[in-house]
């Protein structure tokens, strides 16, 4: 598995007896992912690197590849499925999360998107690319400096993985609504989890 943030699901695969190999750019990520392992008991194998190159593995290594929300951090996901369908056994899953480019632009904050004291809006247009903050601090897709985050179009994110040669066997939102307090305050993040679906993830299988 590897990701940029978020969560400890090598503890969860280590504690089902899985083999497990966490890559991650973060080293402070790893050292949690170490402490983990050493916690409960079980073997981990860490190895610091960026999610575009996977030079370090060989072809057909992985049975699985789990990647929570994290390749909201590249320009191109193409570059990334290509490389998890290269080290995946044929027949394999990849387990990849995704942040919804329809309501996405929720999150960011000004020019009239989000809570608006009726409901929820959206005023940035639909397109994928780099999203950007203006001089005024707002997040948006049309102007401003680099945030490091990336908006990929449904177009890139189910396509690409069928350009691989994937096959698509299913895709789940994710229950947060189901999790939240029903009558959060309208506004807040509580109350937008419950409303808003900002994101969801695909289970692919390595077909060829």
């Amino acid at each position: 598995m590897f990701r940029r943030r978020w969560g400890q699901q090598s503890a969860v695969y280590g504690l089902l007896g899985a083999n497990v190999t966490v890559f991650d750019i973060s080293v402070g990520q790893l050292k949690s992912d170490e402490k983990a392992a050493e916690y409960y008991g079980y073997k981990v194998k860490l190895i610091q690197g960026e999610m575009q190159d996977l030079s370090c593995f060989n072809d057909n290594t992985f049975d699985i590849v789990y990647q929570p929300i994290s390749i909201v951090f590249v320009p191109d996901v193409r570059i990334v499925y290509r490389e998890v369908h290269r080290v995946l056994k044929k027949g394999e899953l990849y387990r990849v999360a995704h942040i919804n480019p329809a309501t996405y632009p929720v999150d960011f904050d000004g020019n009239g998107n989000g809570w608006d004291g009726i409901g929820y809006r959206i005023t940035e247009p639909y397109r994928g690319g780099p999203v950007l903050r203006n001089d005024k601090g707002v997040e948006n897709m049309c102007e401003g400096k680099l945030t490091g985050e990336f908006r990929h179009t449904f177009s890139d994110i189910f396509n690409g993985l069928i350009e691989t040669g994937m096959v698509i066997n299913g895709v789940w939102e994710e229950m947060i609504h189901l999790c939240n307090d029903l009558d959060a305050e309208p506004g807040t993040e509580e109350h937008k989890k419950n409303i808003v679906q900002l994101y969801f993830s695909i289970l692919a299988q390595k077909a060829n």
